[in-house]
């Protein structure tokens, strides 16, 4: 009697991207699976660059320094203390 799939979307998702990845099979999985479902805002997360990317269906910020801030979830977090 387990559900399989959840009644309501997340309110986030993060996705990090493997070193033998594809940056695009992230953005496609992006525009296929989470935003189709209702999950408004995704995080990419790139370690090789450093870099935090966040997609709401109609808008994407990029993050390489400093203090990342999602509008969206109301989260701030400094980018050296995600890679630290």
């Amino acid at each position: 009697r387990d559900i399989i799939r959840p009644s309501q979307p997340p309110l986030l998702a993060i996705e990090i991207l493997s070193p033998r990845q594809a940056l695009s099979d992230l953005t496609d999985k992006v525009l296929d699976v989470y935003f189709p479902s209702g999950t408004p805002v995704v995080w990419i997360i790139i370690p090789h660059f450093r870099q935090v990317n966040i997609m709401v269906p109609d808008e994407e910020k990029t993050f390489t320094s400093g203090l990342i801030t999602d509008s969206h979830t109301g989260i701030e977090l400094s980018l050296d203390e995600l890679f630290a």
